[in-house]
């Protein structure tokens, strides 16, 4: 069985449009994968301010196959002298069978042919790699923007797109955006660490951010008392809006993982500053 990622790396995003975004692509995919006949023990969608994550467990490698039973003509127009006429040649021709293949049933109306098709599943990451845009382009929110030259619009610029079926990438293109984003395995982490964060499989993007440089995860995490936390001591007393101001807004407060993302947060990675130290303090004061 196979995992899957889709990453949607971004600006940085406003913290009630994330919220939402997460929840929408959930339903979508939900949708998407139950049409596709496309079976996943776990939907998982996570974000921070710079990025929407989705993952999808225990795929298998193929669509399953799609079986189907057409109508055809009466039977007596099917078949004279026990052969097929053309009536039958003909709709066994559309259904894709022999029309030695073909079955006759009776029904209320009298006798008639069926032929039954079986649809073989396609490659599971093909078939992802064609929805996959429209889970992107189908989020919704307020004041959505375009940028550069593209014809996109969304929440803030998109900037990269990582795209794994196991450890091979799923080749995706967003055309429309400037530039055009083409999906590989290379991640981003803050903003003060321009090197890539590179995931090498899907199961392992987690652990690849743990590890990245400013690490993605432990910086900074809304536990559940609400207290905001520094390197996992908790900063206390810090008003509403200044929590907002490191992005833990209400609606952020139940994602994971965070970029750091104000200049508060930059300046205390910068300076490796502890909490409880004098720059810390005039700050948050």
């Amino acid at each position: 069985m196979a995992t899957f990622l889709l990453e949607i790396g971004t600006e940085e995003l406003p913290a009630d449009f994330a919220g939402s975004a997460l929840e929408q692509l959930k339903l979508r995919v939900r949708r998407d994968l139950a049409e596709a006949r496309i079976n996943s023990s776990a939907i998982w969608v996570d974000g921070t301010p710079r990025r929407l994550a989705l993952r999808l467990e225990d795929l298998a490698e193929r669509q399953e196959d799609r079986s189907e039973e057409r109508k055809g003509p009466p039977a007596q127009q099917a078949f004279r002298d026990g052969l097929p006429t053309p009536a039958a040649v003909g709709f066994a021709r559309r259904c894709g069978v022999d029309p030695e293949a073909l079955e006759v049933r009776d029904t209320e109306k009298g006798a008639f042919v069926f032929a039954r098709t079986i649809e073989p599943g396609r490659a599971t990451a093909e078939v992802l790699a064609e929805l996959a845009p429209a889970w992107i382009w189908s989020l919704q929110g307020r004041r959505f923007m375009r940028w550069g030259n593209g014809d996109s619009r969304f929440s803030r610029p998109l900037r990269w797109l990582v795209a794994l079926f196991d450890a091979e990438v799923v080749p995706i293109t967003l055309a429309d955006c400037d530039p055009p984003l083409h999906s590989d395995r290379l991640s981003r982490g803050h903003r003060l660490h321009t090197d890539p964060v590179v995931i090498a499989t899907a199961a392992a993007y987690v652990a690849a951010l743990a590890a990245a440089p400013f690490n993605l995860i432990s910086g900074l995490t809304p536990p559940s008392s609400g207290a905001v936390l520094w390197r996992g001591a908790p900063i206390t007393g810090l008003p509403p809006f200044r929590r907002n101001r490191l992005g833990l807004a209400r609606t952020f407060q139940n994602l994971r993982l965070f970029d750091g993302l104000s200049v508060l947060d930059n300046l205390l990675v910068a300076l490796q500053r502890q909490p409880g130290e004098s720059l810390l303090g005039g700050l948050l004061a």
